[in-house]
């Protein structure tokens, strides 16, 4: 029993850096240089600069706080952005204190722009369109819920009961239940419109691993809530097109499986100890690890 405890503990937190990794890799799926992307990106290391138009960010870990500088040098001035936060190089979008806010590179000038409900936990997960896109959740009623700002009219409306996971263009990845756990979930596929998200298509009713890469769509399907075999599937940016990739199950009896990797030509697993790669043309599957 102890062993199988150990074992449990050791999977959620490989699983929990796994899930990381693909929620942050996908936001850099096709950014181009005048779309918003996010301040800190998925390699920055805490304590780094960062560049924004003219300007120097870091985040600290001792106050946990975003510093801003004319120069990389310093000095550094303390600032309300918060660490998940959306910048086109020009004006940084975020929230702080249950406020949208926004921050203007050249004058320095924070403004806050709506206040959000006092009764959820809200991160900022996308600005795109005119439009920026907010999360918030409800820990005590395991709920989701995306709304929409409309930069022109500064109106506030509710988008979906889900959560933004990464965008490639106007099409979107969801999370559509709440988790306080590693376990799969329902995955969507969305569309952003003139009014906020419209469904297209449910990819999977329980993924775990998701992202755009190029002009292509990835995602896995465990089929039920155990996560003892996998599937991996791709299909075109809009839905279309689905093609079986791969299937993996463990040998192990309390075993799990993790698709820690995908590119356009293999993905990289992790399984009974073990991490593999997959190579799609030859269909092999090689221990590197």
């Amino acid at each position: 029993m102890d062993k199988l405890k150990y074992k449990s503990k050791w999977l959620l937190v490989i699983g929990l850096i796994m899930l990381w990794a693909f929620f942050a890799g996908g936001m850099y799926a096709e950014a181009a240089a005048d779309e918003y992307k996010p301040l800190f990106g998925e390699n920055y290391e805490f304590g780094e600069s960062v560049k924004c138009g003219k300007y120097y960010f870091k985040y600290s870990t001792k106050d946990y706080k975003v510093y801003v500088a004319k120069s990389k040098k310093g000095p550094y001035k303390k600032t309300s952005i918060s660490y998940q936060s959306y910048t086109n190089g020009k004006q940084i979008y975020y929230v702080s204190d249950n406020r949208l806010c926004k921050y203007v590179c050249s004058s320095g000038k924070e403004t806050k722009l709506k206040k959000l409900p006092n009764n959820k936990y809200w991160k900022l997960s996308l600005v795109y369109g005119g439009k920026v896109f907010l999360t918030g959740e409800n820990f005590d009623e395991w709920s989701l819920q995306t709304y929409v700002y409309k930069i022109s009219s500064k109106k506030l409306s509710k988008a979906a009961n889900v959560s933004i996971i990464t965008n490639s263009g106007k099409y979107v990845l969801t999370q559509d239940e709440y988790r306080s756990d590693v376990s799969p979930y329902q995955t969507s596929l969305y569309r952003i419109t003139a009014n906020g998200m419209k469904k297209v298509k449910t990819l999977s009713k329980r993924c775990f691993g998701c992202r755009f890469v190029g002009d292509k769509l990835y995602y896995t399907d465990y089929g039920g809530d155990y996560m003892e075999k996998v599937t991996l599937y791709k299909c075109n940016r809009d839905g279309s097109g689905k093609k079986k990739l791969a299937f993996f199950e463990t040998d192990s009896e309390y075993g799990a499986i993790y698709v820690t990797e995908i590119t356009s030509k293999y993905c990289v697993i992790m399984k009974d100890d073990a991490t593999y790669r997959y190579t799609y043309k030859t269909k092999k599957l090689k221990k590197i690890s």
